[in-house]
């Protein structure tokens, strides 16, 4: 079925996916998953076509069952009609019209009950696998989130060090200016007095 397959290649894409540094989630590209969505999409009313089928199926089997049962009832009637008393003839004609017929819906119930067992299964594997995959994606997410925040406040911190250390630094060239101003004035007055 088309369906299995393109769980199949999500669960191949999934295991192939990169995985996060330092956690245990997975990298998958967001267009990826959309592209398998959408192929299941395409593929679940393929399975829901095919539970319709079988629904007719037990229609048709219904119907050439009766039709089946009538015939036997029509020829039995006419070769009993020369032998023996109608009535009980045609008593067990019926008879085995009817256990045909019941034979044949007996079939029909099983197979519509299995297709439709097969059809919930399907549908509710997809959703487990889906289920885990959002899981996966929502944590994903949240990591990448808290990585950002994290390396945002890492950022932060690190320019209000920068402009501490600039600061700083413009507060010694300041004070070494000074000083040297200073002493330059010394020197000078000193040369003075000495002249």
């Amino acid at each position: 079925m088309e369906i299995i397959k393109v769980i199949d290649e999500l669960e191949r894409e999934i295991q192939e996916a990169k995985k996060m540094p330092l956690t245990s989630k997975l990298l998958v590209e967001e267009e990826l998953l959309f592209k398998y969505v959408d192929a299941l999409r395409a593929h679940i009313p393929e399975d829901i076509r095919q539970a319709q089928w079988v629904n007719k199926e037990k229609e048709r089997i219904l119907k050439d069952a009766k039709e089946e049962a009538k015939s036997i009832v029509h020829n039995t009637e006419s070769k009993v009609q020369e032998l023996c008393d109608e009535k009980e003839v045609i008593k067990i004609a019926n008879q085995k019209a009817k256990d045909i017929v019941d034979n044949a819906n007996q079939k029909a119930t099983k197979i519509i009950q299995g297709s439709y067992q097969y059809v919930d299964d399907i549908m509710t594997d997809m959703e487990k696998r889906m289920d885990k995959q959002l899981k996966e994606i929502r944590a994903g997410k949240t990591e990448i989130k808290s990585t950002i925040n994290k390396y945002k406040m890492k950022q932060s911190g690190a320019i209000s060090k920068v402009s501490s250390n600039t600061m700083s630094l413009k507060e010694n060239v300041s004070s070494h200016l000074s000083e040297k101003n200073e002493h330059k004035a010394s020197v000078a007055t000193s040369e003075k007095e000495e002249n």
